[in-house]
């Protein structure tokens, strides 16, 4: 919102979004829907660490990782790799991970597996 405003976008800056905040779609795939300078859409998605100068992985849903993928959302996909947040924050930023990876410069790799969730009242079989 800072970097709008600052460039006279208060237009733009108006409409970021968190989106654990939108009820109506708080999973869309990122946690932050932007803007650039032309009113062209960002998806920013934030991962950070603690006590750490640089981040040598993350963790993306299946969701997050299919949304990135999508050819009309791709390009202006991001991750904002945000390393010592407690002190001194410092942002990375990477643009489209799915050309990244089709680069050779990251590498996913997938998990099969869930954790599951035990309830009390989760009935017999």
């Amino acid at each position: 919102k800072k970097y709008l405003r600052k460039n006279g976008r208060q237009d733009l800056a108006e409409r970021v979004k968190w989106c654990k905040d939108d009820k109506s779609n708080r999973k869309p795939g990122y946690d932050i829907l932007s803007y650039d300078l032309n009113g062209n859409e960002l998806y920013i998605e934030v991962k950070s660490k603690q006590q750490v100068s640089e981040i040598k992985d993350v963790i993306l849903t299946r969701n997050e990782w299919r949304v990135a993928q999508l050819e009309d959302k791709r390009e202006n996909y991001f991750i904002y790799l945000v390393t010592d947040v407690l002190k001194k924050p410092k942002t990375e930023k990477l643009r489209n991970p799915y050309k990244a990876m089709t680069d050779g410069k990251i590498s996913p790799v997938e998990v099969n597996s869930y954790q599951l969730f035990l309830y009390p009242d989760r009935g017999e079989n």
